[in-house]
């Protein structure tokens, strides 16, 4: 029997077996296509062409990450960033507070002038600014509240000080003036008058009548007895005198005539002394028993204060005093030229 190459002549799977041949190979896969490759464009050589297609990397599985705990998600998963850890702690209040320190300075400033007398009627406004300033500072945020609080406390302390220390200050700055007026009273002699002519009715000095014990008040020894229009006499050669009281229109803008009668009193005072003087009269009118009510009434000449300019030796001031009484025909006019006379009690 001839031999035949593989695959050639009849086939016969008898005689396959028979003659115990090889079963045939199976077919090779086929390959892949292949894209075609476009030709360069036009006006570019085959150096500038684009490169032949490679097929994409295979995958490769991302590296496992370590075990982490329950509930919590690994780094770089589900679009969540990485976790390192909770927020940074927040900074500690800190730095210089520089509203808290101005209160401070302000605040001692006003807590020393409250104890010097008469700075302390002003410096409760710089003790009050400094307040606002303790109360700005312990408001703000982010800054020590130590300063803050003893600037506030210092600044209200002295501003209850002063206000307290004022009051103490004038209270016995009032009772110093009065004592020291008092005791210069007491220390005054009067200067007597001269006597009247003896066959005046009035040439008599009576006690004043101010005490209850029949004593002078004040000091100021016995009144001396005159009549309205009489000129009483000083030892040193000083002079006054009152006229006899006339009737007294008081204009709409007068002040006092809230009585039965206005008078009106022309009051002289001649300085027949050696040296200038400096007066300081004072009058006291009643009349029926009832303290007569002064009226100040410029328009008509009646201003209601005595004359306080210096008078010249030998010189004479003449001013008018208006009051309001209860009954014109029981008048009685004290005055005197200063504290150093003795008072003149002129009737009617």
């Amino acid at each position: 029997m001839t031999n035949l190459p593989p695959g050639a002549g009849p086939t016969d799977n008898s005689d396959d077996e028979n003659n115990g041949a090889v079963p045939p190979v199976p077919p090779v896969p086929p390959l892949p296509p292949v894209p075609p490759v476009s030709p360069p464009p036009a006006g570019t050589s085959g150096q500038d062409a684009p490169p032949p297609y490679q097929p994409p990397p295979a995958y490769v599985p991302p590296p496992a990450y370590a075990e982490v705990p329950p509930g919590q998600v690994p780094p770089g998963q589900y679009g969540q960033p990485p976790q390192y850890g909770g927020p940074p702690p927040a900074a500690p209040p800190g730095g210089v507070n520089g509203l808290a320190i101005a209160s401070i300075i302000v605040g001692g400033v006003a807590f020393i002038g409250a104890f010097i007398p008469f700075l302390n009627y002003a410096v409760w406004f710089v003790a009050l600014v400094g307040l606002v300033l303790g109360i700005i500072a312990l408001v703000r945020k982010g800054k020590s509240k130590g300063l803050a609080i003893g600037g506030t406390i210092l600044s209200a302390v002295a501003l209850i000080l002063s206000i307290v220390l004022a009051i103490v200050y004038t209270v016995g700055f009032i009772g110093a003036v009065n004592q020291a007026v008092d005791e210069g009273l007491a220390t005054i002699t009067p200067i007597p008058a001269d006597p009247l002519p003896s066959d005046d009715p009035f040439a008599t000095t009576e006690p004043d009548e101010g005490t209850d014990d029949g004593t002078d008040d004040g000091g100021l020894g016995d009144v001396i007895a005159a009549q309205f229009g009489q000129v009483v006499t000083y030892d040193d050669g000083m002079e006054i005198s009152v006229s006899e009281p006339t009737p007294f229109t008081p204009s709409g803008n007068a002040v006092g005539a809230d009585q039965a009668t206005n008078l009106s009193f022309t009051v002289t005072i001649v300085n027949g002394t050696a040296t200038d003087y400096q007066p300081f009269s004072f009058s006291t009118v009643t009349s029926g028993g009832v303290e007569a009510s002064l009226i100040i009434d410029p328009d008509n000449g009646a201003e209601g204060l005595p004359p306080v300019d210096t008078i010249p030796a030998g010189q004479t001031v003449t001013y008018v005093e208006a009051y309001s009484v209860a009954d014109a025909n029981d008048v009685v006019f004290d005055v005197a030229p200063g504290f150093e006379y003795t008072t003149a009690r002129f009737t009617n």
